[in-house]
């Protein structure tokens, strides 16, 4: 009612909610936006012919030192020997560095803790295969070492031979 029989009170509050509002967006913490996944290393489905030297997971923004990575192996078995943490030279960076890998699947857990507090988290899986066997020697390759064995043994068995028969005559 008040404000009502005095109209220029009315816009004078108005005015102040204005500068109080504008004031307080001076203060307040910038709204960040979470930390997203934007690419890694091995990448989702990969099949690798090795053990990969290391895991690394490169986020939108900086990540704080609660984040870490998980692998797991056959049946979501954790992998042993795993050490994880973020990359001190580059901090929008999480890293892992797995042992000697059996061929199977493995599946990465990671959570990284934004630097705002909030926390992401994900799976991905990739393959180690068997790396590719040494081709099996071709049959004709075989044959024909096989041969040439044959007739350079058949040549010096009738070479010692002729010089046997030779010596054994020429003997007074």
């Amino acid at each position: 009612m008040i404000l009502a029989a005095w109209p220029w009170l009315r816009r004078a509050a108005w005015a102040l909610l204005v500068c109080l509002t504008f004031l307080a967006a001076r203060w307040l913490p910038a709204a960040e936006a979470h930390a997203e996944l934007l690419s890694a290393y091995p990448a989702p489905g990969a099949r690798l012919d090795a053990t990969p030297t290391e895991i690394r997971l490169t986020f939108s923004e900086r990540i704080g030192a609660g984040s870490t990575v998980k692998l797991f192996g056959p049946q979501f078995r954790p992998v042993s020997n795993v050490t994880s943490g973020p990359d001190p030279a580059a901090p929008d960076q999480l890293r892992a560095f797995p042992p000697q890998l059996a061929p199977d699947i493995y599946t990465v857990e990671w959570n990284a803790a934004s630097t705002d507090g909030h926390a992401v988290s994900g799976s991905y899986a990739f393959e180690v295969t068997a790396p590719p066997a040494a081709a099996a020697p071709r049959a004709w390759l075989v044959a024909a070492g096989l041969l040439i064995v044959l007739v350079l043994g058949g040549g010096v068995w009738a070479l010692a031979r002729r010089r046997g028969g030779r010596s054994a005559t020429s003997a007074p």
